[in-house]
């Protein structure tokens, strides 16, 4: 890879040259490596890169001598530099291994202290429900028979909760932490999910009961 250089390694000066200083040099760059000075008998290829040469130190003459666009060159124009790029790049991705590992390092401290001092929780199934089945009309004969009311039903007895407050704030912290290493786009994805699961259950009820 060719050795980067800044504009002020074109010009041969340091970043803290005058105004005079940035002129002086340009113009004995300038003078040294004009294309006029090859000899007559000089290739295409010579020709070519000086004139390329001398391009290269107008363009560094023109960006240092104004002093906005040095100013700006000043704060980004490191960004150019390969080297420095490459240990920017380095640094950031070390920085990004040690904060993920303490990441996971905290996760995993936090599951094995919960597993230890949290009680194991069992959470039923729910079953499937029963699909509800259509019966045909009565005939006429059979319609003025007097028809039996039904049993009465009992109430149900409101069921007891599964788990205590306790519990239930420990498993919420439980889901917080384990969705805040989640993709962002967890949330969508399950409640897209869920529909469809609705979907095809409301499909299958449909398809089982009979009509009338």
């Amino acid at each position: 890879m060719p050795h980067y250089q800044s504009l002020y390694d074109i010009l041969g000066i340091d970043k803290s040259a005058s105004g005079d200083e940035v002129r002086k040099a340009y113009r004995k760059k300038a003078l040294e490596t004009h294309p006029d000075k090859l000899s007559p008998h000089a290739s295409a290829a010579k020709r070519q890169a000086a004139e390329a040469q001398f391009h290269l130190i107008h363009s560094a003459f023109e960006t240092l001598s104004d002093p906005h666009r040095r100013k700006a060159y000043d704060v980004w124009g490191s960004k150019l530099d390969p080297q420095v790029s490459l240990e920017e790049t380095a640094k950031r991705m070390a920085d990004r291994d040690v904060w993920a590992s303490n990441l996971k390092a905290e996760y995993e401290r936090r599951k094995v202290s919960r597993s230890q001092t949290m009680p194991p929780i069992s959470i039923p199934v729910p079953k499937p429900p029963r699909p509800t089945v259509r019966t045909n009309r009565p005939s006429s004969a059979t319609s003025s028979a007097p028809k039996s009311r039904p049993p009465p039903v009992a109430p149900r007895e409101s069921p007891s909760p599964l788990l205590s407050d306790e519990e239930e704030k420990m498993v919420e912290e439980i889901l917080q932490e384990v969705r805040a290493h989640l993709p962002p786009d967890y949330e969508e994805r399950r409640r897209k999910a869920l529909q469809k699961k609705a979907e095809r259950e409301r499909a299958e009820m449909r398809r089982r009961t009979v009509p009338v």
